[in-house]
């Protein structure tokens, strides 16, 4: 059902205001949120107007295509022309502009005209203390669709960012959901909206083992429905692309609620097996349709229909895609990526550590596929700068352990020297970008891959 003829707005169930509520009352606990405002002159006020269009230019050219949820043409009137910068630079619209430029910021490094004379990284954070300090009052200012966008790309910028959580991110996406189901707009405006609004709630909430916000129910797929043509195609604001991309993590979104939500219901853990196995294939099979039908190789994909950074959206969705079948094995098997599996198992001599990972751990293979592509996707932009990997950088620490533990528990001595090779060339990686910070947290973990690295070679050698 279309939603032609009826009123475009979704207010929000009991349960879904309760859950968010009950993440926006820990903004103080997380210390995400600031109380204090920006002074005017503070607005906007390092870069100069040529170059906030020039960022902005490049959120839309790089980022856009994600989450197509703002009319570019009216945001930047809205920045230069006088009397719409007087009559609407609002709180809402400075946020807007501080956030969409942080997210900019980070993406500068693939644009082949970029001015490397500043430190984008820097200017990435400042921009997005700025969108937290403006975005601290749009609760309490009249909601309107516009904060809830400038929320949304907030919380988005903070996933970016190695200074915040995503449970810090959570809460400045609650705030986001509450506004945007409280407000009337233009119905697509808002369809797009609410749907990039599940994509992030879907991907935070199974990241953090928490209820998602946005429910997976007829309500929430009308707005999808408003969006598709009669081939399921989802088109950009100005009608000029096709957004396969946007749709693509729309399904994987779905996918992502119902994992978490069979794990939240301990489906996982029943005595019941037979109904778990069933639920379990069932998602594994819809995981592998949606793999087939948007990963790079597809024939949705094709080079000519995109700009030419399309790569750093398929090599999200390939990530996206590694961490929700990692997600779906945590519940059920050993954790083949979690450090804590291994640091339970690295103890004794090397023949009984491997004897221990053989007998005590499952490493599935369609998990090891999933960190063989995430691998491969993170490769072929690998050359784009160091902001990029750090941005990889628990995806790669995530598909290394996959790999060198796959390696331990291989009997095939061809196949355990090939991903022996294709991890090692990664955890060299992992190490020069522990190297590049200045946490303790980072070189701890290193330390003990480096420590799994070296069974697995033994592994390796040791098979006849």
């Amino acid at each position: 059902m279309r939603l032609h003829d009826q009123k475009f707005t979704q207010q929000p169930r009991t349960r879904q205001l309760k859950v968010v509520n009950e993440r926006l009352r820990n903004v103080e606990a997380l210390g995400c949120l600031s109380s204090t405002t920006l002074d005017d002159d503070d607005i906007l006020k390092q870069p100069v107007a040529h170059e906030v269009l020039m960022i902005i230019e490049l959120f839309f050219e790089q980022y856009g295509h994600f989450y197509p949820c703002v009319r570019k043409m009216s945001f930047i009137n809205s920045i230069v022309q006088p009397a719409s910068r007087r009559a609407d630079q609002t709180t809402p619209l400075r946020a807007c502009i501080h956030a969409m430029m942080s997210i900019a910021f980070r993406m500068a490094q693939f644009s082949a005209s970029n001015d490397r004379s500043f430190d984008v990284n820097q200017r990435a954070e400042e921009h997005l203390v700025a969108a937290l300090r403006e975005g601290s009052v749009i609760g309490s200012s009249e909601p309107a669709l516009l904060g809830a966008q400038a929320l949304f790309f907030t919380a988005v910028s903070m996933t970016l960012s190695s200074v915040y959580t995503s449970k810090q991110a959570c809460v400045v996406l609650a705030s986001a959901v509450r506004i945007a189901q409280l407000v009337e707009g233009d119905r697509v405006l808002q369809a797009r909206v609410l749907l990039s609004l599940y994509i992030l709630d879907a991907e935070l909430s199974l990241e953090n083992n928490i209820h998602p916000l946005l429910q997976d129910d007829a309500g929430m797929m009308a707005y999808l429905d408003e969006l598709e043509d009669e081939r399921g195609r989802i088109k950009s604001l100005d009608g000029s692309v096709t957004i396969e991309h946007f749709a693509g993590r729309i399904k994987l979104a779905r996918l992502q609620n119902q994992i978490l939500m069979d794990m939240r219901a301990g489906q996982a853990q029943t005595s019941s097996r037979d109904k778990t196995i069933v639920t379990f294939d069932e998602m594994r099979v819809m995981l592998k349709v949606w793999n087939e039908t948007y990963l790079p190789g597809s024939h949705l994909l094709q080079a000519e229909k995109w700009p030419a950074t399309v790569y750093v959206h398929n090599v999200r969705l390939v990530v996206a895609h590694f961490l929700t079948i990692k997600t779906l094995y945590s519940g059920t098997i050993s954790n083949a990526s979690d450090l804590d599996t291994a640091l339970d198992i690295l103890s004794g001599t090397e023949a009984e550590q491997v004897q221990a990972f053989r007998t005590s751990l499952s490493v599935p293979p369609d998990l090891v596929d999933a960190a063989r592509m995430a691998f491969t996707a993170v490769r072929s932009i690998g050359k784009a700068g160091l902001s990029w990997l750090m941005e990889s950088l628990p995806t790669l620490l995530s598909a290394t352990i996959v790999m060198y533990q796959a390696v331990v528990v291989e009997h095939d001595v061809k196949l355990a020297r090939n991903e022996l090779a294709r991890a090692d060339s990664w955890f060299y990686v992992l190490e020069r970008l522990a190297g590049e910070t200045t946490g303790d947290g980072l070189q701890s973990s290193i330390e003990v891959v480096g420590r799994l690295r070296r069974l697995a070679e033994y592994a390796a050698k040791s098979m006849v």
